[in-house]
């Protein structure tokens, strides 16, 4: 949605900040439980066989609300696609106030654009497993529509007061990120499907050379 250069790199002599293309959220109960995760054997043998990630960075957040486990119901019904924001603080008051600015306008939404703003956190980073790259504060919100998405990030308040402190103050990155995405055994099974269907339709025409 914007901060593009620090997205994809301009050229080699001027590297993105945040170079990644996969993103992946979880919630935990607590702390404790994020760090009997972290160190338990299959995180652990998960982890050498990140050779072919060039760059990986687990950070730790105070969650707003309940996290929830995913489910088809949840998928077709609920949230479909999260906003997130990351930022590498270039000042620490400004990018604290924008925090708070950005909770404060998450309450008013339903006023203010006329749709909820499920607002997931928006802080600090609250503790660091590992850091590759260089993210201090964050912001995710839920929304079910692209059209909601749009009808917060394009209001006057956040384009004329969020979007302006925080260009201000940090080197920014936000992006739309597909909350739910096919299980890989679905889409090989579509794909195969579409593949039969499209052979049966091309034995049925009646080719002439």
């Amino acid at each position: 949605m914007d901060g593009r250069d620090n997205f994809v790199e301009p050229n080699h002599l001027n590297p993105a900040i945040f170079d990644c293309d996969s993103i992946l959220l979880a919630g935990f109960k607590d702390l404790e439980e994020v760090h009997s995760w972290w160190a338990s054997d299959q995180v652990f043998e998960l982890l050498k066989g990140r050779d072919t990630m060039e760059k990986m960075s687990l950070h730790t957040m105070d969650g707003l609300v309940e996290a929830f486990e995913g489910s088809k119901k949840r998928a077709a019904l609920g949230d479909k696609l999260l906003l997130l924001e990351i930022a590498q603080m270039d000042s620490f008051k400004p990018m604290q106030r924008y925090v708070d600015m950005y909770k404060t306008k998450a309450i008013k939404a339903p006023k203010d654009i006329g749709t909820i703003c499920n607002l997931l956190f928006a802080e600090g980073i609250s503790g660091v497993l590992i850091n590759e790259f260089p993210v201090q504060v964050a912001c995710a919100s839920c929304w079910r529509t692209r059209s909601d998405l749009l009808s917060w990030y394009e209001a006057p308040g956040y384009q004329k007061e969020l979007v302006p402190m925080r260009y201000a103050a940090a080197r920014t990155l936000t992006l739309v990120v597909p909350m739910w995405e096919e299980k890989k055994e679905t889409f090989e099974y579509t794909k195969r499907r579409g593949s039969v269907a499209a052979g049966l339709k091309l034995r049925s025409l009646n080719l002439t050379s």
